[in-house]
């Protein structure tokens, strides 16, 4: 097991912990609609309490860091957006996490069908999130960074190369 993988051990239970009790606030939900289109808005809205607390939270880390352009902010707050797929409950989102030490178990549990499909979406949502978006009428910058933000972020490239390695350090830090 890399050490990589244990350094992210308290950020995962730290993780576990705030999905718990996630709270947003009529304010959140205001500064939220500023940013998107009334329709990815509502996609937003579909997604799990939880979801849209980390997706707030990362678009909040960006803020923080200095970014602020409108497509790395939609993209931070639909990011995650292809979990609304299916029913995700928690257990499948810890399961999901410890299968990354045992890749066999991991790629056992991605099915599109039956008890497995939960976790088929986990390993799908970035291009299932970016069908969604792309379907919403979001921006086409915008829908390509949902669909890959968890692909391995290029060396160096374009301003949306260097979005995508935004959005994911914020993710992994969100």
């Amino acid at each position: 097991m890399s050490s990589c993988k244990w350094r992210q051990i308290p950020y995962r239970v730290w993780q576990v912990w705030a999905g718990l009790r996630p709270r947003l606030s009529p304010a959140d939900l205001e500064e939220v609609a500023r940013w998107l289109s009334p329709q990815a808005f509502d996609l937003w809205q579909r997604q799990d309490i939880r979801d849209r607390a980390h997706a707030l939270r990362v678009m909040r880390k960006l803020q923080q860091e200095g970014f602020g352009d409108r497509v790395l902010m939609q993209a931070a707050l639909l990011h995650d957006v292809g979990k609304v797929v299916a029913p995700l409950r928690l257990w499948h989102r810890v399961v999901w996490v410890l299968a990354e030490w045992v890749p066999w178990v991991r790629a056992w549990l991605v099915h599109p069908h039956g008890w497995r499909r939960p976790f088929w979406v986990l390993a799908e949502h970035p291009r299932l999130g970016a069908e969604l978006a792309q379907k919403a009428g979001c921006d086409p910058q915008v829908v390509w960074l949902i669909a890959h933000h968890q692909d391995p972020i290029p060396p160096q490239g374009d301003e949306q190369a260097k979005r995508l390695q935004r959005l994911r350090r914020a993710d992994e830090q969100s």
